[in-house]
């Protein structure tokens, strides 16, 4: 479907379908004198398929098989022919969805499927099942064994009307030709046990009802019956099956579902019929047509929205992807009269080199630049500042400049040992020290020897009398 097809056959290709094992699905028209137009579901068997001589008989005979069967509940097969080197089935175009979509939103959302929607599917299906497998062809009776039964070949018009489609691998038991031994038709989640039997079993109409069961099952769950990873596992849980009630439903119901899913075929029901008047006998009144009708239009015009809105995001990506896109005409390239003639592959890896030399270069002159300036700053900060030695001649001629204290001056300093109430608890000098008049200073002179300590005393740096030591001179 990688190419765009106008015309398969006599019919007008509308849009794809899908594309499945077998074959590629098409919407296609069909018009006639007088403006008679109808659409149609052509289904184009692979190629390599249709070159299989076997596969072709085998094909053709199915085809003039499912031709026969008409039915409400039946997907209807209008035509089949050959064209070049295709093989091509016409059929009834269903307009609505498949069961497995509608299975797949309801797990998506964490809905369920109503119990009476169910009811009212499966019983289409036993109905279609019951058809085919008591089918009259010129006065002789037919079981046709679908052999694929499966949601994805449920299929839900708008209008609420259930068809089982793909009676493609059908076989007729007398006049269909046996599986081929050691090879398995259909989905391998539901088949039944006796078809793993590779023949050893024979296969009738309740290999057909233990696949519908499944899907009945799958929708009462609302997830798989034998779900796996590796299809040997899948195969495994098959074989070894035994019954899965389900909690929340009547006895009534689960007894039904372990009868139709009997492991043994000799224990399910003995026709479609049989199973369809057991499970009317259950309680459980099947929906209305426009209940199902409702529930398939509202879950295709949700799934219609998300496709799309997955659509449109795409449409961005792909832009956002081309905006990134950088012209070569942006490029700075220049090509000299050598290279328009053709450069050796010398040449070339000689200038791929250039823009990393250059890279250098800059990163050194930037790195050259950087340590020239951190030495100007350092050269500018030692010149402004101030040499120790001129520090030091500065503090000394400032001590030589100040004139020493007279003995007048000396004798105002009393010595704080006399004044202890009145002695700062800081600085250990007293704050209520005075200007003596001549009288008292001769009366309160010390000897010499006791004056020459006080002004040794008074020598004493300041900050061996605390930071707040103020000598106390007269005027």
């Amino acid at each position: 479907m990688g190419k765009n097809i106008k015309d398969i056959g006599k019919y007008h290709v509308l849009k794809p379908i899908g594309k499945g094992g077998m074959a590629e699905v098409f919407a296609v028209e069909k018009t006639g004198p007088g403006g008679f137009e109808k659409q149609l579901c052509l289904k184009r068997i692979r190629r390599d398929l249709a070159r299989d001589p076997e596969f072709i008989q085998s094909f053709e005979s199915e085809a003039r098989l499912v031709a026969k069967l008409e039915h409400p509940n039946i997907v209807q097969v209008f035509d089949f022919f050959r064209e070049d080197k295709d093989l091509c089935m016409v059929m009834e175009l269903v307009d609505g969805m498949d069961l497995n979509g509608i299975l797949r939103h309801m797990a998506n959302t964490s809905s369920q499927i109503p119990v009476t929607i169910a009811v009212y599917i499966m019983e289409s299906l036993l109905r279609a099942l019951h058809y085919a497998h008591h089918l009259d062809i010129k006065g002789q009776e037919v079981c046709v064994i679908h052999r694929d039964i499966s949601p994805q070949n449920l299929l839900l018009s708008k209008t609420g009307v259930v068809k089982l489609a793909d009676f493609g691998i059908a076989k007729a038991k007398g006049l269909s030709p046996d599986t081929t031994q050691g090879c398995l038709k259909g989905k391998l989640s539901y088949l039944a046990p006796e078809r793993l039997k590779l023949g050893k079993v024979p296969v009738g109409a309740q290999s057909d009802l233990f696949s519908a069961g499944i899907v009945f099952w799958e929708m009462l769950a609302t997830r798989k019956l034998f779900k796996a990873t590796m299809e040997h596992r899948v195969l495994s849980k098959v074989m070894h099956f035994e019954k899965a009630p389900i909690d929340y439903l009547r006895p009534e119901m689960n007894q039904f579902l372990e009868r139709i899913l009997a492991p043994n075929p000799v224990d399910r029901f003995g026709s479609a019929y049989e199973a369809l008047f057991a499970l009317k006998q259950v309680g459980v009144d099947a929906a209305a047509q426009e209940e199902v009708a409702r529930l398939v239009r509202e879950v295709k015009r949700i799934r219609t929205l998300t496709e799309n809105h997955m659509a449109e995001q795409q449409k961005k990506t792909d832009a956002d992807e081309n905006d990134r896109t950088i012209p070569v005409d942006s490029l700075d390239i220049h090509l000299d009269a050598a290279d328009a003639q053709g450069a050796s592959p010398a040449s070339g890896s000689s200038r791929k080199s250039t823009p990393r030399l250059g890279y250098a270069i800059g990163m050194g002159i930037l790195l050259l630049l950087i340590v020239t300036g951190v030495w100007a700053a350092f050269k500018l900060f030692r010149d402004n500042s101030p040499d120790v030695q001129t520090v030091k001649e500065a503090i000394q001629t400032e001590i030589q400049s100040q004139t020493p204290l007279s003995p007048a001056q000396e004798d105002v300093i009393v010595d704080n040992t006399k004044h202890g109430d009145n002695t700062d608890s800081a600085t250990g000098t007293d704050n209520e020290t005075a200007i003596k008049s001549p009288e008292k200073q001769q009366h309160l002179r010390p000897s010499k020897k006791r004056s020459k300590k006080k002004h040794d005393d008074s020598m004493e740096s300041p900050s061996s009398r605390g930071k707040n030591f103020v000598p106390f001179v007269s005027d």
